[in-house]
């Protein structure tokens, strides 16, 4: 008898143990069950807060082309940043760079494939300047050229696809317009610490008009300036034009942008050749929220249209690079 009531007491043990085994199994799927149902939410919130902070970037842009629309500077409103304002959950914060401050890699070949010897001569200065002893100039801006034109023609000092096919793994060259300015990465003779150094000067974006890449001067940093044309005086001219916008203003048109290169030896075709003037068209809003575990960041390339003042989303990419 006592050994059949030490059989039914394992039993029920064993029972107990199974049914608990269960319970902590169904206790930890309906935990993560909860937990993704909590993440979609604030997923879903997230994002519709980032498209929020979307339409405050534009309704700036709009407002500021109504105050001023003859110039941009960083000491308008929309160059303000935005500090992380507290929501339900979470915070959320976005800033505006002006992408005109900045050299856009497809300014050197134009809608119809034709390099812009002006453009390439900035490019090649940046390169020389500030990417590093590491790397080639002349190869590296050749093989930008080819990367983004559409045939197979080596340019000299160039790369094409025979020389990305043999890589593991091999990729082709792009054969179009940069869509992001890290693609620099992918371009033969470019090493990530050239990279990072010629990082802060540069972008990429599809531009119709080439006055859409010219570079405006109230935004630029001095490095980029100072690459503007070969002329060893033209850096004493960017200097000088640095100097003025920090120290007294920044210039409020191209006429009077015109008039101050002017007093340095410059002539009335500076401006277009130079490719600069004191407007843009190109902003790039970097929107952030963190709301429950989740962080999310998007950037949003706006286009704001001179003449009409109206805003318009060119693209959306979430990440940190552009």
């Amino acid at each position: 008898m006592m050994r059949q009531t030490g059989v039914a007491l394992i039993t029920v043990l064993v029972v107990v143990a199974i049914i608990s085994g269960i319970a902590s199994s169904v206790i930890l799927e309906q935990q993560f069950a909860i937990r993704r149902t909590e993440n979609l939410l604030h997923g879903d919130q997230g994002i519709l807060y980032l498209f929020a902070l979307e339409t405050w970037g534009k309704e700036v842009l709009i407002a500021d082309v109504k105050e001023s629309a003859e110039s941009d500077h960083l000491e308008e409103n929309w160059s303000k940043v935005i500090p992380g304002v507290v929501i339900e959950g979470g915070s959320v914060s976005g800033k505006i760079d002006d992408m005109q401050g900045l050299f856009n890699l497809n300014s050197l070949l134009d809608e119809e494939g034709k390099l812009s010897d002006t453009a390439m001569q900035q490019f090649k200065c940046l390169l020389r300047e500030y990417a590093g002893s590491t790397i080639s100039p002349d190869h590296i801006a050749g093989a930008t050229k080819d990367w983004m034109d559409p045939d197979q023609d080596v340019e000299a000092d160039g790369a094409e696809d025979l020389d990305y096919l043999s890589r593991d793994p091999g990729y082709r060259s792009a054969g179009q317009h940069f869509v992001s300015a890290s693609e620099l990465l992918l371009i033969d003779g470019m090493s990530y610490e050239a990279w990072q150094n010629i990082r802060p000067f540069v972008t990429a974006y599809a531009a119709p008009k080439e006055e859409d890449s010219y570079i405006n001067v109230n935004t630029a940093p001095l490095e980029l300036l100072k690459c503007l044309n070969s002329d060893e005086d033209s850096q004493s001219i960017a200097s000088d034009i640095v100097q003025y916008r920090d120290d007294t203003a920044p210039f409020e048109s191209g006429a009077e942008l015109l008039a101050f290169i002017k007093q340095s030896g410059a002539t009335d075709a500076t401006l277009k050749k130079w490719r600069i003037d004191v407007k843009s068209s190109y902003f790039l809003l970097t929107s952030a929220v963190n709301i429950g575990d989740l962080s999310l960041g998007m950037r949003h390339l706006l286009l704001r249209d001179q003449e009409s003042g109206g805003v318009k989303v060119v693209m959306r990419s979430f990440g940190d690079e552009w």
